[in-house]
């Protein structure tokens, strides 16, 4: 009997997004052995000391120490974070000669992150926490659901996963929408655009997003990664729902020279996404990023 004819790249774009949520017996003898080896301690010793909030909470509380500034119940009371981390953060500049030598490496000053502030702006958004409990339900319950319509594809006998797909598509649209609504009722809502740049390039272009967003013509922040040779810059926006504010952004970046309009694009993402660990090539098929420069300058979106 001939066998049905099918379409390799159709089918290979279907396997990608929508192979098996637990792998396979290798790759889940390598998961167990990294959860059996991770050590939790680590971060609280090593990582936590040197997160952005951290340093702030504790440069808050020495100045108003300092002050002796206290509420009605004689409670000490915490500024505003945003100058503190103003200060904080450009107190440490990006040349070569703090990164080597005898000085102190940005790296361990500042962690593997530097921000920026604009003027005016909480360092924090929304309630992260409930996000981060609402959306973890959603993913859960979209991979039970995938889980289950697998079960019943490989049961079945079908001879391509079209079928299955047809089924898993609008489950996953659904809550991708889902996530973003709880993101909005949880006011998280900001999203940032993702420039990567070379080691030689990275300082020049953090002095000038600096600049940029603490004079109000950039984005809400900045955050630029301290180390490797490859380095994450990115620009925050207030709200990943503003387009035309998303599309502004960009647009700047593009007259900075950050960005090539014509170019190899960046993409833009929201951050919860990033708080709910929705990476590149993700076991849901989501896709990581909300937007490309290429779209958004186009208006595509």
């Amino acid at each position: 009997m001939a066998k049905p004819q099918t379409n390799p790249e159709q089918d290979q774009d279907l396997l990608t997004p929508d192979s098996s949520f637990y792998g396979s017996d290798t790759e889940k003898a390598r998961l167990e052995e990294l959860a059996d080896s991770y050590d939790p301690g680590i971060y609280w010793t090593e990582t936590h000391p040197r997160v952005l909030s951290v340093l702030q909470w504790r440069a808050r509380r020495a100045a108003h120490e300092e002050d002796g500034v206290k509420d009605e119940d004689g409670d000490d009371v915490l500024a505003d974070a945003t100058d503190v981390a103003v200060k904080v953060e450009l107190e440490v500049p990006m040349g070569a000669d703090v990164m080597g030598g005898e000085s102190v490496s940005l790296s361990r000053a500042a962690g593997p992150w530097v921000y920026v502030l604009s003027p005016g702006v909480a360092s924090e958004e929304g309630d992260v926490a409930r996000l981060v409990r609402s959306g973890t339900k959603v993913l859960r319950r979209f991979t039970e659901q995938k889980v289950e319509l697998e079960r019943e594809h490989d049961a079945s006998g079908a001879k391509t996963k079209i079928g299955l797909a047809r089924k898993l598509t609008p489950l996953r649209l659904g809550a991708e929408r889902e996530i973003l609504g709880r993101a909005r009722e949880a006011g998280v809502v900001r999203g940032k655009w993702m420039v990567f740049l070379g080691e030689d390039e990275v300082d020049e272009a953090w002095g000038s997003v600096v600049r940029e967003t603490l004079d109000g013509r950039l984005g809400v922040a900045a955050k630029v990664g301290t180390q490797g040779k490859e380095r994450l810059l990115a620009v925050y926006t207030r709200d990943f729902g503003d387009v035309d504010d998303v599309r502004r952004v960009v647009g700047r970046l593009v007259e900075m020279g950050l960005v090539d309009r014509k170019g190899k694009p960046v993409y833009y993402k929201c951050d919860a996404y990033t708080y709910l660990e929705i990476l590149g090539g993700n076991s849901y098929g989501i896709k990581a990023s909300m937007f490309s420069s290429r779209d958004v300058l186009e208006r595509k979106v």
